[in-house]
């Protein structure tokens, strides 16, 4: 597990997901790697795989995200796919808050828990 890289995007998350330097990503959602979101001057915003594709200088590639994301986080295939794809939740509820919560989790006890990490309402 890539301890630096999934600190780095837990920190973007805890900050309220803003501006990825050198990018013009300036948003988190977790329904698309990369896409318009017209509630951003930019146009655009990112997932959890996104932010580390973006942030590695990597957004324009045009191969895919998961693997190239998996690999620059250290990830396991299963890791990555209960990380990037949710499993049981329903990824559009997925705030910027929780998502850290999940990741912070993921780096203390090497698990992926989505439900574990929600807050209660």
């Amino acid at each position: 597990m890539n301890i630096e890289n999934l600190t780095k995007v837990a920190e973007w998350l805890e900050a309220g997901a803003k501006q990825i330097p050198g990018t013009d990503i300036t948003g988190f959602n977790m329904r698309d790697f990369f896409a318009a979101d017209h509630d951003n001057d930019c146009g655009t915003t990112c997932c959890i795989a996104g932010f580390i594709i973006a942030a590695s200088g990597n957004q324009n590639r045009r191969d895919g995200y998961t693997i190239p994301a998996q690999e620059l986080y250290g990830l396991t295939w299963r890791q990555a796919d209960a990380l990037f794809f949710g499993g049981e939740i329903r990824l559009a509820s997925v705030t910027p808050a929780w998502a850290a919560r999940c990741v912070r989790k993921l780096i203390a006890a090497n698990k992926v828990d989505w439900l574990g990490t929600q807050e209660d309402a």
